[in-house]
This record gives C-alpha cells, sequence and structure tokens, in this order.
C-alpha cells in the first residue's frame, strides 16, 4: 500500500545540503559528515556518514558517500554522478542521478546500483527564502537480486540569517521489511562562512519505533 506513496512523496536538499535536484556549481565542493544515534525497539543503533560533492562542470556534478551502521555492521560506499535532464523553466528543476558501490550486509560484500530522478523549486516565503525538493530513489543489490524504493519530502528556509530549518518525511520500502514512514526535521547554524553544524530529530510514524539525534558539520568551500 506504502508503494505508491513512497514513489509519490520525495525528498530534499537545498544548494546547501546533500544537493538534490540541483547541481554544484563548477569547482565547488560539498562535505558533509554526520552521526545519528537512535532505538529502534530493539537495540541502540549508531550510524555514520560521509558524503562528498564536486562541480566538474556546469551539466555534471559528480560525488561519494560512505556509510556504516555501528550496531549490525553495515558498510556501503558509492560513487555517482548527476546531471540535468531538461530545464522546466519558472524556477524548477529536474535532474537524473546514476551511482555504483559496493555494500556490506552481514557476512555478504556485493556490488550495488542507485538510480534517482529528483525535481526542486526554491521560493519566497514570509520567514524568507525556501526550497522544495522530491527525491525518488531505487538501489539494487547484483548478487541477492534485491530492490529497494526510497522517497521523501524536503522542506527548508532560511528563516533567520545564519539559521535553516529544514523537514524531510522519509519513505521507503526495503527487502523483508515493512514499507515506512518517518518524520527528520533539522535546523542548521552557520559557524562562519561555508561552515555550518547540524542538529536533527528523527521519529518513526509507520512500520517504525525509532527515535534519535542527528549531528552533522557542512563544509563549503
Amino acid at each position: 500500500m506504502l508503494k505508491p506513496l513512497v514513489l509519490l512523496v520525495a525528498l530534499l536538499t537545498p544548494q546547501l545540503a546533500v544537493a538534490g535536484a540541483w547541481l554544484r556549481d563548477k569547482g565547488d565542493v560539498f562535505l558533509s559528515i554526520s552521526q545519528e544515534r537512535h532505538d529502534d525497539g530493539r537495540t541502540n543503533e549508531q550510524y555514520s556518514k560521509a558524503y562528498l560533492e564536486y562541480g566538474f562542470s556546469s551539466r555534471f556534478t559528480i560525488g561519494a558517500e560512505l556509510s556504516q551502521s555501528a550496531a549490525y555492521g553495515d558498510l556501503s560506499g558509492l560513487l555517482f554522478m548527476r546531471t540535468p535532464l531538461w530545464k522546466l523553466g519558472n524556477g524548477h528543476h529536474l535532474s537524473a542521478e546514476f551511482g555504483a558501490g559496493y555494500a556490506k550486509r552481514g557476512d555478504l560484500i556485493e556490488p550495488v546500483t542507485r538510480n534517482v530522478i529528483a525535481w526542486g523549486r526554491g521560493f519566497e516565503s514570509r520567514f524568507g527564502h525556501g526550497w522544495a525538493n522530491i527525491d525518488l530513489t531505487m538501489e539494487q543489490w547484483v548478487i541477492s537480486q534485491e530492490t529497494a524504493y526510497k522517497a521523501d519530502l524536503t522542506l527548508g528556509t532560511n528563516f533567520r540569517k545564519k539559521f535553516k530549518f529544514i523537514l524531510q518525511l522519509q519513505g521507503g520500502d526495503y527487502p523483508s521489511s515493512l514499507p515506512y514512514l518517518r518524520l527528520s526535521p533539522s535546523m542548521t547554524y552557520q559557524l562562519r562562512q561555508g561552515a555550518y553544524l547540524e542538529f536533527g530529530l528523527r521519529k518513526g510514524l509507520q512500520n517504525d519505533k525509532s527515535q534519535g539525534l542527528k549531528i552533522g558539520t557542512w563544509l563549503e568551500f
């Protein structure tokens, strides 16, 4: 029942966060390092992630992603490329992302691919400049021939000079698991030009009992 919703709902990000439908300007670098702790009702989970983007050209952003689950021992690494599909006008962005790498789940290490379609648009609000983004993601594990679907809806706003507020609705349908929905609000604070601190929460809504905290850093140069 949730899979159609997962494929219609979506993810974010703005020019400063994980870029979603937006591309980096040529030569720009974005680095994010974060750690999340949450209790899913069975174990106290710790999840770490490093994410890198580089504006290779005006039409291509390339990047890398490394994540690890301390409780389950899962580890994954991915290289990806993002490119615009076509211009929609009126501030709309539509892009595609293609990635490939390896994932370790338990004792199995196997190739994994990821394909993403992303839409995004900036807007003005009473709180300041804002943005919305939709990412529809499909991940495939080559050896086990399993497929996962993910989608997140993210709304963000620059409501203070140094603060950004991001509200993200995350959905997913993984093999051997029930489709889930969770809410993940976060706030960033600008320490200096190109450097941000991120503080976030996590709360499961459907088929997800987890709740937890997230802290991270964003760097641009």
